[in-house]
């Protein structure tokens, strides 16, 4: 199926726009953008809504996008929204992409302990068996998860190479020292998968990949 792909901007003053569509999905963050994937894949016509502002890397690769700006424009309350008591902050998303247009990017498929929680609460869905893993797989795929850009001293675990670490994705001294003494204590220490590609390491994650 063909996407066709429209977007709008609509404010309070703008006229009003009449669309047709078998499925509203509210909101275009990691849930709701795959649920409308899936729904337009199966044939459905899919509009989905989203409260926030459309941003693309042209918009973060700008000069006077800095931290006051990203902040104020894609995340949730300028990123001060809390719990009522304000004891929990809560740092979300609120621009089209959600919460998967800010972070850092680890990708880790869900531990098998929260999935055994996950079907004691009923959502068999998440059980051991190759339905569960093909999805996951097809997620990974799709966000182009890959360990390629991922942070490692030299000699650890990470794609086979030959070659040196690329001082980009080197860890630093206190992480290298907590790294080799997870290592020596016996636990298992890797990289952390992340769905990037052409990584340079700028460390804007949470402001937007430019």
């Amino acid at each position: 199926h063909q996407y066709l792909p429209f977007y709008s901007s609509v404010t309070s003053s703008s006229k009003p726009i009449t669309l047709t569509a078998d499925v509203v999905v509210v909101g275009s963050g990691a849930g709701g953008g795959m649920l409308a994937s899936q729904l337009v894949q199966c044939g459905l016509r899919v509009i989905v809504l989203e409260k926030g502002g459309y941003y693309t890397s042209e918009t973060f690769q700008k000069n006077e996008w800095q931290c006051e700006l990203g902040l104020a424009n894609i995340f949730e309350r300028g990123a001060l929204a809390s719990s009522q008591s304000a004891s929990v902050a809560i740092i979300a998303g609120s621009c089209v992409g959600g919460g998967t247009t800010l972070n850092w990017s680890a990708s880790f498929p869900p531990p098998s302990h929260v999935r055994r929680e996950w079907v004691q609460q009923g959502l068999s869905q998440f059980s051991d068996g190759e339905e569960f893993e093909k999805s996951l797989s097809k997620v990974s795929g799709l966000l182009g998860v890959n360990t390629h850009y991922s942070h490692r001293c030299d000699g650890t675990n990470g794609p086979k190479t030959d070659q040196a670490v690329d001082p980009c994705f080197r860890v630093n001294q206190a992480n290298e020292l907590l790294w080799k003494a997870g290592h020596k204590l016996g636990y298992r220490t890797t990289v952390v998968p992340r769905n990037v590609k052409n990584c340079v390491d700028c460390g804007k994650c949470a402001l937007g990949c430019p």
